[in-house]
């Protein structure tokens, strides 16, 4: 590569990622290529989660934050869980695990419930190989959701219902009501 690389951040809109050289010049090159150019980095993958993962097509929606969900091969300072969060955002890092590992630890590790919130997310469900199965086994964590996280349990009892990871309008406009109505009353 022409210029030594500082650091990166990912580019949000398509899925991309920015590079940022000691030229201050900026190139954005696919994911592949990035995974591919620094071999010595742990594998780290990343989702969208929470209110901004369900209603961020809806053009009413205002998120007060993003929030998303690093799974990391090879974590450093956490055992399997870490918060951070900073104005407008909030990444939860988790030790990349299966499936069944991640219920077991979050049903062993019940506070907060809205940590069952990354389940519901489809493309972490799917890169965890997670079924409506498995799913199920968090109806505690469901039923112990703070008002402001209801609109979960909405979603979590559609995706039973339908018997995948997918959402009618009306079952989301069902989920988004109950948010709005969380956020104004709270």
């Amino acid at each position: 590569m022409p210029y030594k690389l500082k650091f990166f951040t990912e580019n949000l809109v398509n899925h991309n990622f920015t590079y940022h050289s000691n030229a201050n010049q900026r190139i954005i090159v696919p994911e592949l290529f990035l995974m591919s150019q620094i071999p010595s980095r742990a594998m780290q993958k990343k989702f969208l989660t929470g209110s901004s993962a369900f209603f961020s097509c809806l053009a009413d929606f205002q998120p007060k934050d993003k929030d998303w969900i690093v799974l990391d091969d090879t974590p450093k300072g956490y055992k399997h869980y870490r918060q951070t969060s900073t104005p407008g955002k909030c990444v939860f890092e988790w030790r990349a695990a299966s499936a069944d590992e991640l219920i077991a630890y979050a049903l062993d590790h019940p506070k907060p419930a809205m940590q069952m919130i990354k389940f519901l997310t489809p493309d972490f469900a799917a890169h965890i190989g997670l079924t409506i199965g498995q799913l199920q086994r968090l109806k505690p964590l469901v039923d112990a959701l703070d008002p402001k996280h209801r609109y979960a349990s909405i979603i979590y009892e559609s995706y039973i219902e339908n018997g995948n990871f997918t959402l009618t309008d009306s079952q989301l406009d069902a989920a988004y009501r109950c948010y709005r109505e969380a956020r104004r009353n709270g």
